[in-house]
């Protein structure tokens, strides 16, 4: 009986190796648990694991609906995937499971960043499929992953023929031409083409068909990106607002928070009251404890874009320097928002630069930003805005200093020399005042049995800063003399000295500290100032005796017409500069406009002249005044014929070129430059000034 057990046994097995009904249950069944559930079991691990890698959800990228993910962290695990769905496929080639089985492959390449083995896989699946009236689930998803593998893999053109192909067919259900239309999305943002994906967006948003609370709200924020970057404020609200309904995740919910008040920045219609409100309501939830800062930064731009920018100015000082976890995160974008604020509300251009400069020491942007998606909302031209606010600030900087040595060097002698003597007796007072400062600290140290004290520091009238500098005294940052250095009842001491010397003029009146002083003033004549002497020295006192004040470097003060001509040059240079940044930095052509006229009207002796000429013809235009460039670039084609400019303007006029044209300007330079350093080491004469007014007579032709 046990030989016939065997032997019926031996029967079964051989039938179900012939492929009976049994035998295919058979097979389907070994597939499954020897086989096939392995490799499953391996890749839900394995994609487990992938998906638990931390993702910050960045709002200055736009969101992927169907994000692609990086698995080579993964490596062995989806390998061993694809070799267990190899084993399927070899070894039991005709079950069902072979199908599930190419899939796993196919989705573990996908995993793997290996696209054309993906795709091959997958459009494996369809071609099974061919033929059939109704496919199944498994060519559904196939096709879904076919479209993502050629989205991600770059295949643009292919992707597109593929979705439009597959969402024309009878066969695709609602679901999967939902699915469909949010590759398409990702694709058409990939594309910057907006109007496509926000209505492939709106169509999968379509009804509940989606079936996935988390795929909806993806979609809904990526929507609202879509919508806040075409410029329609409401319609992005209500998207972001809807992506804050539908997510159970926590990044995601406080961004689409965050990003739907951001967006009331640029809308008209929106209520800072109410925005303000739910930012309060935000703020005050513990569990945005390490989001604070970036709060404060959201409120101080909804208070710009309400018109109240004290506040905001306040509110920005908070994200940069209130007791946030967070603050050096936000740093870069407070400074920047801080520069749009005084470049847009207050027009102070010189405190913008100052945190443009700043903002971007911070900010880098990406080697890589040309390729990547970025919203509208990322800041990716913190250098440049630095650029060009530093040359703004610089030129504004150049042309006051410039004016004030003009106004200094053009006073006739006795108010020069009154004006100085109160430069001097300011700087005098504000450094009795730090040294008084510096006593008081010194002394409070040494009572609590610290040493050292901390030195004042004194400044100059605004404008006036880069002219006259202080050549004498303590400077601010000197250490103060202890007690046991300050000589004898303290005749060493500067405070002390100053004090003594006030004191002796008080009665004595101000006259030099030498023998015969009485004489000398007789002699060469009360209250005469030698200036030129006193320029040649960079002597302090124009007396050119001791009088107990600061000493100045008056050497940089033009007093002759020579001096003066230099300083009127590198003022055109400084107002060409300003101009040019106005026109093609800060694109405002009437700003630019009015110093290109300054030098046409004022400065037409130098070098920059011909440019500025030009270049208010280019400022008029830009300012749609076509009829006033026009003449301009005529006049500037008369007085200027042989600059480099000339057959541009010729060809614009239907005027034939003639020869070789040069730029005068560089030698101009050169030979301006040459003169003014011949006057500078003193071999200059009465016959270099004429010769460098020549010059730039020569240039305004």
């Amino acid at each position: 009986m046990g030989a016939a057990f065997v032997l019926a046994c031996a029967a079964v097995l051989g039938g179900c190796a012939s492929g009976s009904f049994l035998g295919t249950r058979y097979d389907n069944f070994t597939a499954y648990y020897n086989t096939y559930y392995n490799a499953r079991r391996a890749y839900d691990e394995a994609q487990r694991a992938m998906d638990r890698a931390p993702a910050a959800l960045d709002r200055t990228r736009y969101l992927a609906v169907y994000p692609v993910a990086d698995g080579r962290g993964q490596q062995q695990a989806f390998d061993a995937v694809i070799r267990r769905g190899a084993d399927v496929l070899r070894e039991h080639p005709d079950s069902k499971w072979a199908d599930d089985a190419l899939l796993l492959i196919g989705k573990s390449y996908f995993a793997l960043g290996q696209y054309v083995g993906a795709e091959q896989k997958f459009r494996e699946i369809l071609s099974l499929s061919v033929g059939k009236s109704r496919p199944g689930d498994l060519d559904a998803e196939s096709r879904l992953w076919l479209a993502r593998t050629l989205v991600a893999g770059g295949r643009t053109q292919a992707a597109l023929d593929f979705l439009a192909e597959t969402l024309a067919r009878e066969t695709t259900s609602r679901r999967l031409a939902a699915r469909l239309n949010l590759v398409r999305a990702d694709l058409d943002v990939q594309r910057a083409s907006w109007d496509d994906a926000a209505d492939a967006l709106t169509a999968a948003l379509d009804g509940r068909v989606l079936g996935d609370d988390a795929l909806r709200a993806r979609a809904a924020y990526l929507l609202g990106q879509v919508e806040a970057t075409r410029g329609n404020a409401d319609a992005s609200i209500a998207a972001f607002s809807l992506a804050a309904r539908l997510t159970t995740d926590f990044e995601l919910g406080y961004a689409a928070d965050v990003s739907a008040l951001v967006t009331r920045d640029g809308n008209d219609d929106g209520n800072a009251d109410g925005a303000l409100a739910t930012l309060r309501r935000l703020d005050r939830d513990d569990k945005y404890a390490d989001r604070r800062a970036e709060l404060a930064l959201v409120r101080a731009r909804l208070l710009s874009a309400a018109g109240r920018r004290d506040e905001a100015v306040r509110a920005f000082g908070d994200a940069l320097y209130g007791d946030y976890r967070d603050r050096a995160a936000v740093r870069g974008r407070a400074l920047y928002g801080l520069a749009d604020l005084y470049r847009g509300d207050f027009q102070d251009y010189t405190a913008a630069a100052v945190y443009y400069d700043s903002a971007a020491a911070v900010l880098t942007a990406p080697a890589n930003a040309a390729t990547l998606r970025l919203t509208p909302e990322a800041i990716t031209d913190a250098a440049q805005r630095r650029t060009a606010f530093s040359a703004y600030a610089t030129a504004r900087r150049d042309i006051a200093a410039a004016d004030s040595l003009l106004r200094l060097g053009r006073m006739d002698d006795s108010t020069f020399a009154s004006t100085i003597r109160g430069y001097r007796q300011r700087l005098a007072r504000e450094q009795e005042v730090a040294e008084r400062e510096r006593r008081r600290r010194e002394e409070a140290a040494a009572f609590s049995g610290s040493a050292g004290g901390v030195g004042g520091t004194g400044s100059l009238p605004a404008g006036k800063i880069d002219v006259i500098n202080n050549g004498g005294g303590t400077s601010a940052g000197a250490q103060p003399q202890s007690g046991s250095t300050s000589g004898f009842l303290f005749y060493l001491d500067p405070g002390r000295v100053r004090e003594n010397r006030r004191a002796f003029a008080e009665i004595w009146g101000e006259r030099p500290h030498v023998p015969n002083w009485r004489r000398r003033e007789a002699i060469t004549g009360t209250g005469s100032v030698q200036l030129a002497a006193s320029i040649d020295r960079g002597a302090a006192s124009p007396t050119g005796v001791d009088d107990g004040l600061p000493t100045l470097d008056l050497s940089a003060i033009p007093r002759t017409r020579a001096q003066q001509d230099t300083v009127l040059s590198r003022r055109a240079g400084a107002r060409y500069r300003l101009g040019s940044v106005f026109l093609l930095n800060l694109e405002q052509p009437d700003s630019a406009a009015v110093y290109f006229r300054q030098i046409v009207s004022e400065d037409s002796l130098y070098g920059v002249a011909p440019r500025a000429f030009y270049a208010l013809a280019e400022a008029q235009r830009a300012l749609g005044d076509s009829l006033a460039a026009d003449a301009l670039f005529r006049q500037a084609l008369e007085r200027y014929p042989g600059l480099d400019f000339a057959n541009r303007l010729r060809e614009r006029f239907g005027q034939p070129a003639v020869g070789e044209v040069r730029d005068t300007l560089d030698a101009d330079r050169t030979a301006y430059a040459d003169a003014y350093a011949a006057w500078q080491s003193g071999a200059g004469t009465a016959a270099d000034s004429s010769a460098m007014g020549a010059s730039g007579a020569g240039i305004a032709g």
